[in-house]
């Protein structure tokens, strides 16, 4: 799958950033190509222009910001990615930017104070990274893997991997010693063959259910 890819630096390039991103995106992702790269300055309302131009009118699959995601005081115009980023996606995708801290904090529990963003527009998937090298590769490493899948659902693909696909019900605790371990969905041959006599009730099974439910009676009454 190819992917069409810009990086936009704010307010200056950062060139010890944009080389880690670069090389953890080419490393990760071999049909990428970065179509756009340039700096812009930290005002709300050029970034929202120029995300907008990238998504609408060059229609990049992907957008990497990288800078001005830091804390700032309420009233300051600086650090306004994020709030740029808000303003211009149609759909936010929070998993991606708690994956991203969670990941970082690991290193520096500084990571949870950044304001780092990730959404939709149209069909382009933007991403905010934070300035320095470091970390920006850390915050790119935890999500890189998940570019390929979201851009493929962005394009609507036959055989878009689906969580439903890769995950697995398992029964835990008592059940699954009563069970053996197996999912509820799961029934070997000899399950089958001896399901009718699965529902024969036991006297001693049935003698420790109820003293199960009287104890638990009593522990309520407590």
């Amino acid at each position: 799958m190819n992917i069409r890819a810009g990086i936009l630096h704010i307010p200056t390039v950062d060139h010890a950033a944009a080389d880690a991103v670069r090389y953890l995106l080419h490393y990760t992702l071999e049909k990428l190509f970065i179509q756009e790269e340039q700096a812009t300055a930290d005002q709300r309302y050029v970034l929202e222009e120029m995300l907008r131009i990238w998504s609408d009118e060059r229609e990049l699959d992907l957008i990497i910001t990288i800078g001005a995601t830091y804390l700032t005081p309420g009233p300051s115009s600086l650090g306004s990615v994020p709030d740029a980023t808000q303003s211009v996606i149609e759909r936010t995708i929070p998993g991606i930017a708690e994956a991203m801290r969670s990941y970082a904090q690991q290193q520096s529990a500084l990571a949870y104070l950044d304001r780092s963003i990730a959404g939709i527009r149209g069909r382009t998937l933007i991403i905010n990274l934070p300035a320095g090298a470091a970390p920006a590769h850390l915050f790119l490493e935890a999500v890189v893997d998940l570019i390929s899948p979201t851009i493929a659902h962005l394009r609507e693909e036959k055989n878009i991997p689906r969580l439903a696909d890769v995950l697995s019900l398992e029964i835990v605790g008592e059940e699954a010693e009563h069970s053996g371990g197996g999912t509820p969905f799961e029934a070997n041959d000899e399950q089958e063959e001896n399901s009718e006599s699965s529902h024969k009730l036991d006297p001693a099974e049935f003698q420790q259910f109820l003293q199960r439910q009287g104890l638990r009676k009593s522990r309520n009454d407590d």
